[in-house]
């Protein structure tokens, strides 16, 4: 696709409600998720890939692509960019997904190049680290009730609903500087729809 801005909005909001405008819907699992979903119609670049400049013939006798080589193309054009802002456009034109195709749709106040680099690290280069599960051992008081005013003791595990992206950061004297930062949770958002058939809500 590779279009940008707010016009991209109401598009977005037809793909996704095909039948709320009148529209055949498309069955795919081309989703991020890879869940089946009705859709606009939509396939991914790597359907449609014609061969390289080295050779690589596209498809087979029956016109069948072969999907696999297809990806290693592209990700190696991708691979080739280094503007993220490019690769972003790029990756939206050539997209594998339909998150691909609208991932620049709006317009906001955040710094769209910082966030630009950031999803290249993430996605392309690897290069952000993952983040990490833990746990935390509170200390208790004699009596075995829990003691609020102690600090919690940390523990990395393999496998636990607490992540944590980095740790705090300390002062000179080695002490973690006081609200520098927030814990929460969203309770709410544990599915993409709610009761109302809304998308993408919390």
């Amino acid at each position: 696709m590779g279009d940008e801005g707010p016009a991209l909005a109401t598009l977005k909001k037809m793909f996704y409600n095909p039948e709320s405008y009148k529209m055949l819907p498309y069955k795919n699992n081309y989703g991020q998720d890879k869940q089946i979903q009705f859709t606009g119609y939509f396939i991914p670049a790597y359907t449609m890939w014609f061969g390289d400049d080295e050779g690589n013939v596209g498809f087979d006798e029956r016109g069948v692509v072969n999907e696999d080589m297809a990806r290693k193309y592209y990700e190696k054009e991708f691979n080739a960019i280094k503007d993220p802002h490019l690769l972003t456009i790029t990756k939206a034109e050539f997209c594998f997904t339909p998150e691909d195709a609208f991932v620049l749709e709006g317009s906001n106040r955040f710094d769209q190049e910082l966030l630009l680099e950031q999803l290249q690290a993430i996605t392309l280069h690897k290069t952000v680290e993952k983040p990490k599960c833990a746990k935390l051992h509170w200390k208790h008081n004699d009596d075995g009730s829990l003691n609020r005013e102690s600090k919690p003791e940390i523990e990395f595990v393999s496998d636990s609903h607490l992540k944590i992206v980095e740790l705090p950061m300390k002062d000179p004297n080695g002490i973690p500087y006081n609200n520098l930062y927030i814990a929460g949770i969203d309770s709410i958002d544990s599915d993409k729809t709610t009761s109302t058939g809304q998308t993408d809500v919390s």
